[in-house]
């Protein structure tokens, strides 16, 4: 039987992801590149078969020093037709979604309290 594999980066909920994981999906840490926290998000390939893709918001915004783009990351999901699970609160949605280059194929927003929901949603498709 196949494993659904959810890619996180640092920062997301852990009581999701240890639930995940108690529930039998394997959790794969992945790092924005200045963090190293897994494996860097933009080197995803087929072979990772990602199911979905969680990021907190500011993990996908390059500190200003940094010369990379929030759409490498965007792009490198959508390449490898892995949902990206933007997580952000309700009051800047808006705001992050235009920061983030609006809303594009394969990207999905929630806000933290509907995350799990959100997640489980996505899983089951």
């Amino acid at each position: 039987m196949k494993v659904l594999k959810i890619g996180y980066l640092d920062g997301t909920d852990p009581m999701l992801l240890s639930y995940c994981a108690a529930m039998g999906f394997d959790t794969i840490p992945l790092s924005n590149g200045w963090d190293s926290h897994g494996k860097y998000l933009g080197l995803l390939t087929r072979e990772d078969a990602l199911a979905l893709v969680v990021a907190p918001f500011h993990k996908l915004i390059p500190p200003s020093q940094v010369q990379q783009k929030a759409s490498d990351f965007v792009n490198a999901c959508r390449l490898q037709h892995v949902p990206l699970l933007v997580v952000v609160p309700e009051q800047v949605m808006g705001r992050a979604r235009r920061k983030l280059g609006g809303t594009r194929t394969g990207v999905l927003w929630c806000s933290p309290g509907e995350l799990f929901d959100k997640v489980m949603e996505i899983l089951r498709r």
